[in-house]
């Protein structure tokens, strides 16, 4: 690869893993890479990362996804962050961090996360991503560190997200953009500024947060890490939380459902420019160049298709299950006679399953009633009961054609597999004219060079009849 050729790093920063890929000029991955996060201290409530660990982490990553490239890191001219949010620290005006990272997933502040629901009240979602404070808020845990270690606080020059953190080691850029910054609790996207109520009820100030910048903005670095080195003419581009990331990098436009069937279930549409809160409990934020996206997730998806797994074929993989589900589903009749039902919701008790014991017909009933789960949470909190254009489906259950074809029927409507994910999606971010212009009716930036078709799944009425009856069943038994 020629040494003048523009490349690009994006990383995503994960609560599960740290994921990097490089992508050359024209937006192709040329190498990828991952690292799982460790955690410090996680013992169900606290939930902390090192930072020293986790810089170490970040540039064993970096350095070894350029090996795999045949770069060198100085070839890197820009850097695209996308990531989960929440998960910060304090830095002290030398830059040290004085405290553990926290995670989104540390609970320690349930009753701040209380406090602030009633002082804040239902006017809150017109500022913020979400409908309340949640414990594993920005917010609600940094009034925990204004309760419980207040000294920390008052030395804190810095309240610095992770993405942040990152780019400040990397680069000396300590910046967020909206999109994330709005899932923090802090910023208000009535005002487009740090929320000074929020500010003043933990304590802190506008001057103590990182700088403020929209997604797909270049931002010159100001310094070169000595521990990883890369170019001197670096541009550093955030790109919003990583289900934004993933909907950009799979075109995500009005009437299409971007669906991840990962640990989670999440539902995300692109809403158009009029603002939100849309629906009282869903998610809401900026979407790339323009407009706003909504969002529905459950911490269900995967990791309740895991469990069943090991329930009814321990030992056995998702492949095996697969298996045993699809021989069921080619026993239509007997389904109907005597159907399972499966609720993802009640995953880890005795009342997942109802209906007949037949393991096979178990394990069909488990990609039924994930799916079933998704219906609801599109149905019901992103189209008001109105059947989206198309799905499309990305995350680890997507993998499988069966199951698309299954979600298809359920959906009753085309679904394709994506193409993309959160690292093509920051990098195209950073290069929005690295592709041909879009003739959607948004008019925003097409989010890949690479215009093949990808494979869709459309729906076979005798199937979707069927499903819509098991569907109204399990309905009625939730």
């Amino acid at each position: 690869m020629s040494k003048n050729e523009n490349i690009t790093l994006a990383l995503d920063c994960g609560s599960t893993n740290l994921k990097a890929a490089l992508f050359d000029a024209r937006l192709q991955a040329i190498a990828r890479g991952s690292v799982p996060v460790t955690y410090s201290a996680a013992d169900g409530v606290i939930a902390e990362l090192d930072p020293a660990q986790l810089w170490q982490s970040t540039v064993d990553l970096i350095r070894q996804t350029c090996r795999d490239a045949a770069i060198a890191s100085p070839q890197i001219d820009t850097l695209a962050l996308t990531s989960q949010a929440q998960t910060f620290a304090l830095l002290d005006p030398s830059g040290s961090p004085l405290i553990p990272f926290i995670s989104w997933l540390d609970t320690r502040a349930e009753a701040e996360a209380a406090f602030l629901k009633e002082k804040l009240g239902p006017d809150f979602h017109r500022h913020s991503s979400f409908a309340y404070p949640l414990a594993g808020l920005q917010l609600s845990n940094l009034l925990w560190l204004h309760r419980h270690a207040p000294q920390k606080l008052a030395q804190a020059a810095c309240i610095i997200p992770l993405p942040s953190w990152l780019t400040l080691q990397l680069a000396g850029v300590a910046a967020i953009d909206t999109n994330l910054a709005a899932m923090s609790g802090l910023y208000s996207m009535l005002l487009r500024d740090w929320w000074p109520p929020a500010l003043e009820l933990c304590g802190v100030t506008a001057q103590q947060m990182p700088a403020l910048a929209a997604m797909g903005t270049a931002i010159p670095a100001s310094k070169t890490s000595r521990d990883l080195p890369l170019s001197p003419h670096l541009k550093i581009v955030f790109a919003g939380n990583d289900h934004t990331a993933g909907a950009y990098a799979n075109h995500c436009r009005q009437g299409t459902v971007i669906a991840t069937l990962g640990t989670a279930l999440v539902a995300y549409r692109f809403a158009g420019s009029r603002p939100g809160p849309f629906h009282p409990q869903g998610a809401w934020g900026f979407y790339p160049f323009g407009g706003f996206y909504e969002l529905a997730s459950r911490a269900y998806g995967c990791i309740a298709l895991d469990w069943a797994c090991d329930c009814l074929f321990p030992g056995s993989e998702i492949s095996s299950f697969l298996t045993y589900a699809q021989a069921a589903a080619s026993s239509a009749a007997k389904r109907q006679t005597d159907p399972a039902f499966f609720f993802p919701s009640r995953f880890r008790g005795d009342t997942a399953w109802t209906g007949t014991p037949d393991r096979d017909s178990r394990a069909l009933a488990v990609l039924e009633g994930i799916g079933f789960a998704l219906k609801q949470m599109i149905d019901e909190e992103l189209q008001d009961g109105q059947t989206p254009a198309s799905v499309c489906v990305i995350g680890g259950g997507s993998q499988s054609d069966f199951w698309l074809q299954i979600l298809a029927d359920i959906f009753h409507c085309p679904v394709r597999r994506g193409r993309g994910d959160s690292l093509a999606g920051a990098a195209a971010i950073a290069h929005p004219s690295a592709s041909a212009p879009s003739q959607s009716p948004d008019h925003l930036p097409d989010p890949s060079p690479d215009s093949s078709p990808s494979q869709t799944f459309q729906p076979i009425p005798a199937n979707s009849l069927r499903l819509r009856r098991l569907y109204d069943s399990w309905r009625k038994n939730l």
